[in-house]
């Protein structure tokens, strides 16, 4: 279920290596969002966004 319109929304997710973070920008990508992730560690933050990117 789509509950909200992100289209032409973007939005940063701070985090987004670890468990919520990375939820959250499934589902911020899901609901048609741009999504910019950040983590600290560089290799983690890169497997997220293979992760997303398969999506």
């Amino acid at each position: 279920m789509n509950l909200f319109n992100l289209k032409d929304k973007v939005v940063l997710v701070t985090g987004a290596g670890g468990v919520l973070g990375g939820s959250m920008a499934e589902y911020l990508l899901a609901n048609e969002a741009t999504v910019i992730v950040l983590h600290y560690k560089q290799k983690t933050v890169e497997a997220t966004v293979k992760k997303l990117r398969a999506i």
